[in-house]
């Protein structure tokens, strides 16, 4: 799932530290200001590092979801730490563990994206920064339009999927949530829980529509194991981080190469 977005990440590291070196280089063609600017903004190449441990430990937690209930014993026991807690309460704990670490990358790739292609308005407020789906996907949101409208289209349901399934396991325990709390459930959604998933989703502004050709997305409440619902919405999600990295780069190299009187 995430060989595309750790290229995407190495090579934006790539792209900021050669804009690094050109700011030093030739930086003082700029005023003080648009300098300390452009080098905010190199800077969180400084960061890509950390960035692509959240891959690492995201995969280490979706791992955990692996046959869990396979794990479990005639009491509906599973491993826990030093601990053996019943099946429901390790597959709760595991799954808020992946869809944290999750959106924890979506939040920081797109708080700096956001800084580069949203409206001054909607990116300068560090205490509330740019969001995936707030930003870049909800129809309310002012992004440039080059970005906005394909990325909208072909990732904006994934995306509402995944953040929806996260919000209902963060903030509301994932309650009723799954056909049962017993390992023979397995992570097979409710009805209910699917209908809540698809209720929020098109909470965001999109629908089943805003998705590339080929996307196996679920659009009914059939027996449907989460963990397949997952797998496709961090491949979905991961591309369309890719793509606002990508072009946030680009954006600031290209703008450092104009500004100091070279072709990018």
């Amino acid at each position: 799932m995430t060989p595309i977005l750790k290229s995407r990440l190495n090579g934006a590291r790539d792209v900021l530290g050669k804009v690094r070196v050109a700011l030093s280089q030739r930086g003082s063609k700029l005023q003080g200001d648009v300098s300390d600017t452009f080098l905010g903004f190199v800077s969180n190449g400084d960061d890509v590092g950390n960035w692509l441990g959240l891959i690492d430990a995201r995969s280490e937690a979706r791992q955990a979801l692996a046959e869990l209930e396979a794990q479990a014993d005639a009491d509906h026991g599973v491993n826990y730490g030093r601990s053996r807690i019943h099946y429901r309460h390790v597959r709760l704990l595991h799954l808020q563990a992946y869809l944290t670490t999750n959106w924890a990358l979506a939040d920081v790739i797109a708080g700096f994206a956001g800084t580069v292609l949203c409206t001054s308005t909607s990116s300068k407020y560090r205490g509330n920064p740019p969001q995936l789906v707030k930003d870049f996907v909800s129809p309310q949101k002012p992004t440039a339009a080059a970005v906005f409208a394909p990325l909208r289209r072909s990732f904006g349901w994934a995306a509402a999927i995944s953040y929806s399934i996260r919000n209902l396991f963060v903030h509301d325990g994932g309650v009723n949530f799954f056909e049962g709390d017993v390992p023979e459930s397995a992570f097979r959604i409710s009805e209910n829980g699917w209908h809540l998933v698809i209720t929020k989703a098109q909470g965001c502004g999109v629908d089943d529509g805003c998705c590339r050709d080929g996307t196996s997305l679920p659009v009914s409440p059939a027996p449907i194991d989460l963990r397949q619902v997952l797998d496709v919405c961090e491949r979905e999600v991961d591309e369309a981080l890719g793509v606002i990295l990508g072009a946030a780069c680009q954006l600031i190299r290209v703008q450092v190469a104009f500004a100091i009187g070279e072709e990018p």
